[in-house]
């Protein structure tokens, strides 16, 4: 619970696309990966919840924690990864949305080894949705 309240507050500085935020939001995530699962669900709810110039930065802390830290945080995110990708995707301008599909095909060869983020199975619905 402490876990979620430090990450939730912390989480709640990221209305803005900011390097900083983004990586001490990814040591955290790092430092915290037994409670990987919750602090999933806080990014969820974030992603979810937030204004729609406030998604995309969500969105790369999302990218950030899963090709630098992976591990649990992979599986977590594959759960929902397409439905938040994409009711976040559609309430985006179209700038942002060309931002959105640079992310998503990092996700296809981004992890340090030139492997995949997500499995194909994953990234398939959403590329066909778009």
């Amino acid at each position: 619970e402490t876990v979620r309240g430090n990450y939730r507050a912390a989480l709640s500085e990221l209305t803005f696309n900011s390097k900083p935020i983004i990586t001490n939001l990814t040591i955290m995530a790092q430092e915290n990966q037994y409670a990987a699962s919750t602090i999933v669900r806080e990014i969820e709810q974030q992603i979810r919840h937030n204004a729609p110039d406030q998604k995309l930065p969500v969105l790369y802390l999302i990218d950030s924690i899963c090709k630098n830290v992976g591990g649990p945080f992979i599986s977590h995110f594959a759960r929902n990864i397409g439905s938040i990708y994409l009711d976040a995707y559609t309430l985006t301008d179209p700038q942002m949305r060309r931002s959105f599909e640079r992310v998503l095909q990092t996700w296809k060869n981004g992890m340090p080894a030139g492997g995949p983020v997500f499995a194909r199975h994953v990234i398939e619905p959403i590329e066909r949705a778009l």
